[in-house]
């Protein structure tokens, strides 16, 4: 992933999306990027 984007997606955007969507914290994983 590009490193600007990637810095973009924080923690606490990580933690207000899983309140927001209802997701279970243990079922989120980092999948990793494909870039060509």
């Amino acid at each position: 992933m590009i490193r600007e984007m990637k810095e973009q997606f924080t923690e606490e955007i990580l933690t207000e999306a899983i309140k927001r969507y209802d997701i279970n914290n243990d079922t989120v994983r980092l999948l990793g990027g494909y870039e060509r």
